[in-house]
């Protein structure tokens, strides 16, 4: 489940998407998501239109998306060295929110990488804008089921992190935006939340989530 929930300030009115991501691994090193929607208005032959896709920095080869109706699902394939230092690379799917709200995702198989020691991340993220050294707040997992808040400010040269839990199965992970808060938090149910860290950071106007 993907939630994405926010203040509109131009339509005040609240955003509220659900979806739920699966990454499959693959002979390249990227991974592959899958999506599944909820909410009757994602039934769509295309990519929902209230939400867009980019790749964010350098990249081995262009990210796409694809979405079946048929299942309420779309994939997600994409490529990248990181996410961390000063800069990310990455495939985004992303929906532009003014205000305060929460970004929702339920991770069923977090994927692996190709070669081995190539650790892929799948989550949610909040990011200022799409440059790859934008400040950026995300919550992650990677193939050997670890969870990390990491985030950066803007102009920092590098990420700092938090590491949450360990999920041998499926598991929720939660962003909140409240002011200048951000706060993540993972859960094996989506009923009962663990946080994992709360951080600072001063988005301004406009923002990323995805």
């Amino acid at each position: 489940m993907l939630t994405l929930r926010a203040r509109d300030t131009r339509t005040t009115r609240a955003r509220d998407t659900r979806t739920t991501l699966r990454s499959r691994p693959s002979r390249r090193s990227y991974h592959r998501a899958l999506l599944e929607a909820f909410e009757p208005r994602l039934l769509l032959s295309a990519i929902p239109t209230t939400l867009h896709e980019t790749d964010i920095g350098s990249v081995g080869f262009a990210g796409s998306s694809d979405y079946t109706a048929s299942t309420q699902s779309f994939a997600i394939t994409g490529s990248g060295s990181w996410i961390w230092y000063g800069n990310d690379n990455l495939h985004y799917v992303y929906q532009q929110l003014i205000g305060d709200g929460s970004v929702t995702a339920r991770i069923t198989d977090p994927g692996a990488g190709n070669p081995s020691w190539v650790s892929p991340k799948s989550g949610i993220m909040i990011r200022q804008n799409l440059a790859d050294s934008a400040a950026e707040a995300s919550l992650l997992q990677t193939p050997n089921g670890n969870t990390a808040f990491q985030y950066r400010d803007q102009g920092a040269w590098s990420s700092s992190s938090t590491a949450g839990s360990n999920y041998s199965g499926p598991v929720y992970l939660k962003l909140t935006k409240a002011g200048d808060t951000i706060t993540s938090y993972t859960s094996s149910d989506g009923a009962t939340w663990t946080t994992v860290a709360s951080q600072t950071l001063h988005f301004v106007g406009a923002f990323f989530v995805g």
